[in-house]
């Protein structure tokens, strides 16, 4: 169930200079908290709120250039916020992953010419990607009962940045042939792709697996289970 929700939304936009250069501007924020059956604070054992934030700020300019032309530029940068992604009845609060991503879609630039009444073209030129830091709320081993799939310590930490350039443009022609409207139309699409991934890991470099038995889980519940009193394999990484 909901413990928190709101979306709220505003924009605004209007003439610059008259009948040549106009602004649109847009923000939303969004935030919604829930209860997850069994998720907990491993600290304290008490229910934790799992919550997600959103926020979009949106930015737009249209520049007429002549009766004929007209440029646009946009930018929308957008912020997720899931401090606790992961987190469920077997991954408490301090076990799961730490998020919070910026997505730009920006800047974009796009070029409109009205070549004749039946004839027109447009050429764009835009950017996209997104940078995802994920830090962990610990720094205690990471331990997984292998029977249950309980776990705790640190999450994997880890940065992700990928990004896109893309370059298009379109021709149309409106026409009658046979007797019939038609559009005839041609363009081409471009784009130049580039993604760095930066692992830092686990602390020391190590997962520790368990394997509980079912007498260690027997009668009890929650956290204050025996799920890590049976070693079962050490894995080791090697990152960065």
């Amino acid at each position: 169930n909901f413990t928190r929700y709101n979306d709220f939304g505003f924009d605004f936009g209007g003439p610059i200079l008259h009948n040549k250069l106009w602004f649109y501007s847009a923000y939303d924020d969004a935030y919604n908290g829930q209860n997850i059956a069994g998720f907990v604070t491993q600290a304290t054992n008490a229910p934790a709120v799992y919550p997600i934030g959103l926020r979009i700020e949106t930015l737009k300019l249209s520049w007429q250039l002549t009766a004929k032309m007209k440029l646009e530029a946009m930018d929308q940068v957008s912020t997720k916020a899931a401090p606790f992604r992961n987190g469920s009845s077997i991954i408490p609060l301090e076990a799961t992953q730490n998020q919070e991503t910026t997505t730009s879609l920006g800047p974009v630039l796009k070029w409109t010419y009205i070549m004749t009444p039946k004839m027109t073209t447009d050429f764009g030129f835009e950017r996209a990607g997104y940078w995802w830091p994920t830090v962990a709320h610990t720094s205690d081993p990471r331990i997984v009962d292998l029977t249950t799939g309980e776990t705790r310590g640190a999450y994997l930490a880890s940065y992700s940045r990928p990004i896109r350039w893309q370059w298009n443009g379109s021709w149309s022609w409106f026409t009658d042939l046979a007797g019939k409207s038609n559009e005839i139309k041609t363009g081409f699409l471009g784009w130049w792709d580039k993604t760095y991934n930066y692992n830092s890991g686990y602390p020391n470099q190590e997962l520790y697996d368990y394997q509980s038995t079912a007498a260690d889980i027997t009668g009890c519940t929650g956290i204050t289970c025996n799920y890590f009193g049976r070693p079962k394999q050490v894995v080791t990484y090697d990152y960065p």
